[in-house]
């Protein structure tokens, strides 16, 4: 039964960690920016194993690599909503530890500034 596989994640158990996780955004989790894996597990009640194989076998990826796209949003959805924000308010609401970490994830995911890509939203 894939339930009991420790080495496979069951779909019932992608559907909750799903749920959880979409709860847990909702609720402003990813703006903790002591944010990790360790304090994920302990705060919905799945164990790092499991959340590490959701990752990795349902999502393809990781956790900090999921993180940051999430937080990533939220800052595009914010710089492009409330262009008085400055780019530390806007790294603080989303969790980033730095402004400079703001700047890095636009860079790499647009290779605008967060100002530059605002600008060519319109």
């Amino acid at each position: 039964m894939a339930d009991d596989d420790p080495t496979t994640i069951s779909t019932g158990q992608i559907e909750r960690i799903s749920n959880i996780l979409e709860q847990w955004v909702a609720n402003g989790g990813f703006r903790d920016s002591s944010a990790n894996i360790g304090k994920l597990s302990q705060q919905t009640g799945i164990s790092r194993i499991r959340l590490s194989q959701y990752f990795d076998q349902y999502l393809n990826s990781t956790f900090r690599v999921w993180l940051s796209g999430i937080r990533f949003a939220e800052a595009q959805r914010l710089v492009k909503a409330h262009p008085e924000y400055n780019n530390d308010t806007i790294s603080v609401y989303c969790g980033f530890s730095s402004r400079s970490q703001l700047y890095k994830i636009f860079n790499d995911n647009t290779g605008m500034s967060p100002r530059e890509w605002r600008e060519m939203q319109g």
